[in-house]
């Protein structure tokens, strides 16, 4: 006889509730713990990712792509900010991108630091620096910042009177000026570009008279000054005179060739240059002239080119925008002082007066900050402004 055995109930009851137990669990490890771990994973990967990049940056420094992207979040000035936007693959890769194995980007970049200085520092880059100014000047009206290598109205004058004065000429005309500023067309800024430069020329005439040596020695000055040449190395050299042996009197240079570039455009002479009636054959006419007739007077007329070069887009753009805060600082001192319940009557008039001023000047400010076509222009502008600004401020003070 078989004797059935009932379970019993708690048995059951723990079966389910072990089974719903693990169901739980399994969900838990499916849609918790599960993705938690995988995203722990993708951490760990962007981990190494970046460690890699973080080492490959110490090692050989960011991609021209990273600096590309980069470069337009960082604020800079409108010059370096202009470099920065010139800066191509080839010449960043060239110069900033280190492709020694065995040297880290620190060692790398302080040699390159050195390099740069040393070659800042050498003699003959700075003769050339300082070459490259005194022939092609910065031409402003008025150097109110006192700087070096400027041409202004009358040191352009006072380069005129010693030209004349070096080479013992006598001028027709008296009267030294400056008449006007020609674009040079072929050369004229790209408006686009804040590192870009305009140059200028201005025409002058001289009606000379002087001994025939003199006016020879000043031609050949005109023809050949700022006459170079470029060496092997690719360095420019400019032309050692040993026609005229004598420097230009108040410059600093003893080849008077290194001086500012001048075109001659038209020679005119009323008379044959070689008076006498047999001359050397066997012997050039300059040198013939120099040597059997330098005493004698001549008169003769060239028209010339004087070049220049205008202030950079990057200035004017800076002036432009020094001017805005300028006025801006202005307007907001004043209306802070006119509230000055301790001011006289006169003051306050003064001031008043000085506000209206400032509100007229607000129309022009924000004409030259719209101007595109002609920044020299604009520049020119801003220098006047100033100057009222400057009155404006010493009468209110």
């Amino acid at each position: 006889m078989t004797v059935k055995t009932k379970r019993p109930k708690y048995i059951v009851t723990g079966f389910f509730f072990s089974m719903a137990t693990m169901t739980v669990l399994v969900c838990f490890l499916l849609f918790f713990l599960y993705p938690k771990i995988n995203e722990i994973w993708e951490e760990k990967k962007d981990v190494a990712k970046k460690i890699d990049s973080i080492e490959l940056i110490k090692k050989k420094w960011l991609t021209f792509e990273e600096f590309n992207t980069l470069k337009n979040t960082f604020k800079a000035n409108l010059y370096l900010a202009s470099l920065l936007k010139k800066t191509d693959a080839s010449f960043y890769n060239s110069n900033f991108v280190n492709n020694k194995d065995w040297e880290d980007y620190n060692s790398f970049f302080s040699k390159k630091v050195l390099e740069v200085n040393k070659a800042q520092s050498n003699e003959q880059y700075i003769e050339i620096q300082d070459s490259y100014k005194s022939i092609l000047p910065t031409y402003v009206e008025e150097n109110i910042e006192n700087e070096e290598w400027v041409m202004t109205d009358l040191k352009f004058i006072t380069y005129i009177e010693s030209i004349l004065y070096t080479f013992n000429l006598e001028m027709a005309n008296k009267n030294l000026t400056v008449w006007n500023l020609n674009t040079l067309t072929e050369y004229s800024n790209d408006k686009d570009s804040a590192l870009d430069t305009t140059i200028f020329y201005i025409p002058y005439t001289f009606d000379v008279t002087g001994k025939k040596k003199d006016i020879l020695d000043f031609i050949y000055f005109l023809e050949n000054v700022w006459s170079i040449n470029i060496n092997e190395d690719g360095e420019i050299e400019v032309y050692e005179d040993n026609f005229i042996n004598k420097s230009l009197n108040g410059f600093w240079d003893t080849n008077i060739l290194k001086n500012q570039i001048i075109d001659i455009e038209r020679i005119k002479i009323s008379d044959y240059i070689d008076s006498w009636l047999e001359p050397n054959l066997n012997e050039k006419l300059i040198s013939f002239v120099k040597r059997t007739q330098w005493w004698e007077k001549m008169s003769i007329s060239l028209n010339v080119r004087f070049y220049v070069k205008g202030v950079p887009n990057y200035k004017i753009m800076e002036g432009v925008n020094n001017l805005s805060t300028r006025y801006n600082q202005i307007l907001s001192d004043l209306s802070k002082k006119k509230s000055d319940k301790d001011l006289t009557s006169a003051s306050k008039s003064k001031i008043e007066k000085a506000l209206a001023y400032l509100k007229e000047l607000d129309v022009t400010i924000n004409e030259i900050k719209k101007e595109k076509v002609d920044l020299n222009k604009a520049y020119k502008k801003v220098l006047e402004i100033n100057k009222l600004l400057d009155v404006l401020e010493k009468t209110t003070n």
